[in-house]
């Protein structure tokens, strides 16, 4: 559960009080803010069939977290589906996402009406005013000694008031932190032996609870207080992680956050450098890969010489690699670093080029590019052994050489075709001071594009797409029936859907024929869905008939499947 610290603003001590309270507990749902939607809402979406199998499914709702206008949560029936719902005031904009396959053709689908079910069951209904000034009247009425009696009372009772007092003590200066309860919370939070698969959200849930608390704490200002505990949850959650189905990732996620919360707490605090040093670097060296724990986040809290001695030590393995190189980096020794980048099977020409650009040493930076190029290890993004094909043309651009950027630009096209890269090949060449240059690169691009559709598995995509940029779609349906549209059709099929609906009807057709092929229930909500745009296009050709025809086939060639006929039936009676 998530609390808050601040008293709220309000003139007088009996608003904030009972504002706070209010604050304080808020009921068995994590959540901040009204909740936008009503059971009408999710009815009217979901229609009365799933909303009511929605309702059976609450039951199953399980790490309920509601903040502002989203909740996210498991649904543990016969399977586990991961639900997020979103919504914004009025019910207008409610939806989400659900990993459900009924959700993934296009449904509201019942797991997304339980969480909403769940979010309006839990979510507390505000004090009335008359409420709210009956209370303030009766605290303004008490004196300090009873109000401080009032306030200990409910801190005593309820833990949530007890942390948010405790923060709000924190924040005045008060040392309200106790360390060995914090860790002793933690250690309660993360006593459990296997997490399958299903336990998993919800023990991370309960962890992201215990991370909210630490973080208020961090943020009234208590680092060295929270730092142990937070130390204690980023170790036992690797552990407890690498002992779980962690499938969806969400023990992971909270770990990483546990770890960046503890490297927080060690900038803002006062730890022990040389027993940091000693920690992050044993940490690092038994890490599977995460939590992400760089130097960076740790350098002028601890001893760096220390940490230095312990990696020279260590065994040479992946892990090691890159805790020397974050060292080179720290000292700004840029020629060990490229020393160590090229000590492996490949160079790591992205890490090389960045490191040498940073450094102002642009000459070498451009000749590892054109060692990048030779070996074919410019792509569509930067890493470390890549760079990019808009950096690589940004660098030559720079540097005068436009031919090498040009160069660039036609091995970006060759390999992945498409108007983007197209638009981007003429770019390179109208810099280029070569009479023609981009008339040449135009015809070479769209001749390339060609020979790549006739390929026995090609397709004209990146033919369509170019002509349909160009404001040309009766050239992209010429080639579509040449050599096939592939990913471009319903693209194709709508760019044409006013000067040539018959060609676009053909389109649709192919696809919905494609769709009912064979029995797949998963199909069915498409395949009804270009029905209906059929039917729009036939009715623009003003041949209705012709689609109530056609239609009639695909009823008589699909009766013996009740789902689709169910699904055909609310849509096109």
């Amino acid at each position: 559960m998530s609390y808050g610290g601040r008293l709220p603003a309000g003139a007088g001590a009996a608003a904030p009080l009972v504002g706070w309270i209010a604050i304080c507990d808020p009921g068995p749902v994590r959540q901040t803010g009204r909740v936008g939607f009503t059971e009408v809402d999710l009815l009217t979406l979901a229609g009365q069939a799933v909303y009511a199998r929605g309702e059976e499914y609450v039951r199953h709702v399980h790490g309920l977290v509601v903040t502002g206008s989203s909740a996210q949560a498991s649904i543990r029936a016969k399977r586990v589906y991961w639900v997020e719902l979103s919504w914004a005031d009025g019910g207008d904009g409610i939806g989400g996402s659900c990993t459900c396959p009924h959700h993934a053709e296009g449904n509201f689908c019942k797991h997304l009406v339980a969480v909403g079910l769940a979010v309006l069951s839990g979510a507390p209904s505000p004090p009335s005013q008359p409420e709210v000034d009956a209370l303030s009247r009766y605290v303004d009425r008490l004196d300090r000694d009873e109000l401080a009696a009032l306030v200990l009372g409910l801190a005593r009772d309820h833990e949530p008031v007890r942390r948010a007092l405790q923060t709000a003590a924190v924040r005045a200066g008060e040392p309200a932190v106790d360390s060995r309860e914090l860790i002793e919370h933690v250690n309660e939070t993360l006593r459990v032996g296997f997490v399958d698969y299903r336990r998993s959200f919800d023990l991370a849930a309960e962890v992201q609870q215990l991370l909210d608390e630490l973080e208020q704490l961090l943020d009234a200002g208590a680092a060295d207080g929270v730092r142990p505990a937070l130390e204690r949850a980023v170790t036992r959650l690797r552990t407890v992680s690498e002992h779980a189905d962690d499938s969806a990732g969400v023990l992971g996620d909270a770990c990483q956050r546990a770890a960046d919360l503890h490297a927080r707490a060690c900038r803002e605090g006062a730890p022990d450098p040389v027993r940091l040093a000693r920690w992050l670097a044993k940490f690092r060296l038994e890490t599977p890969g995460w939590p992400q724990t760089p130097l960076a986040n740790y350098v002028g809290a601890l001893d760096l010489d220390v940490y230095r001695r312990a990696v020279a030590r260590a065994p040479d393995d992946f892990e090691t690699r890159q805790m020397r190189l974050e060292l080179l980096d720290h000292d700004g020794d840029v020629d060990g670093a490229i020393a160590l980048l090229c000590d492996g099977e490949h160079p790591q020409y992205g890490a090389i080029i960045s490191r040498l650009a940073g450094a102002g040493r642009v000459d070498e930076a451009l000749q590892w590019l054109d060692r990048a190029v030779a070996a074919g290890r410019i792509w569509h993004a930067d890493d470390e052994y890549h760079r990019s094909y808009d950096t690589a043309t940004q660098m030559y651009q720079r540097a005068g050489r436009l031919e090498d950027a040009l160069a660039v630009r036609r091995d970006a096209f060759a390999r992945n075709a498409g108007w983007a890269s197209f638009a981007r090949l003429l770019d390179a060449a109208r810099l280029v001071d070569r009479a023609e240059a981009e008339r040449t690169e135009r015809t070479w691009a769209l001749t390339e594009a060609e020979r790549q559709a006739a390929q026995p598995y090609g397709d004209a995509a990146a033919l369509i797409e170019i002509a349909l940029h160009e404001d040309d779609p009766h050239l992209a349906m010429r080639t579509a029936e040449r050599y096939g549209a592939g990913d471009m059709w319903q693209r194709l099929a709508d760019a044409c859907a006013t000067t040539m609906p018959a060609a676009s009807a053909q389109l649709y057709q192919g696809q919905i024929a494609e769709l009912l092929r064979e029995a797949n229930s998963r199909n069915y909500a498409t395949a009804v869905r270009y029905l209906v745009k059929l039917r729009e296009l036939f009715v623009a050709m003003d041949q209705l008939p012709a689609f109530e025809v056609y239609l009639d086939r695909v009823r008589d060639a699909n009766k013996r499947r009740p789902t689709f006929m169910a699904a055909l039936d609310r849509r096109l009676r």
